[in-house]
């Protein structure tokens, strides 16, 4: 008996550890030091570490895709030799910081994209229902990409690409 409440006292305090391991929100902040598209950006902390960010939950035309100009221009205008706030939601494969970017005005800038037509929200990765009314809007307006006749999502784009360089 004794041993059974060891164990589950262990297990609970082992449980309470991961678990509040993933509940800490992280914030980093920095200077954007290059635009590399819409929803790319790098920034340079406090002690001169660049650390590259991929903005969450939306996803930007590809360079060569209408708009693509427009969203790196865009971010650029917002953000480009600020400072910002990153709300770190995670670290992806390529290693980059993905997060809620906001402005020295605190402008959502993920947000900002979504609601000027110039992302789609990418909701394979984010559920928020803030970011698919924004997408919803632009698209009610016809806002950038919503404009075109049969706008290509990022992700399709992407695969297409990667299936004409296979069949080469």
């Amino acid at each position: 008996m004794k041993a059974s409440a060891a164990i589950r006292v262990v297990f609970l305090s082992i449980l309470f550890l991961i678990s509040s391991l993933f509940c800490v929100a992280q914030i980093i902040t920095g200077k954007v030091i290059r635009v590399t598209d819409g929803d790319s950006i790098t920034i340079s902390d406090s002690q001169g570490k660049s650390i590259r960010v991929r903005l969450f939950g939306i996803d930007c035309p590809e360079v060569g895709q209408p708009f693509s100009k427009n969203a790196t221009e865009h971010t650029k205008q917002l953000c480009e030799g600020k400072d910002v706030r990153v709300d770190v939601k995670h670290i992806d494969r390529y290693k980059r910081t993905v997060g809620v970017v906001y402005t020295p005005e605190n402008i959502d800038l993920n947000l900002s994209l979504l609601t000027n037509g110039l992302a789609w929200h990418y909701r394979y990765f984010d559920q928020s229902v803030l970011y698919e009314q924004a997408e919803n809007t632009a698209k009610l307006k016809k806002k950038g990409i919503w404009s075109s006749n049969n706008p290509v999502a990022p992700w399709d784009y992407r695969k297409n690409k990667k299936n004409k360089k296979k069949k080469k």
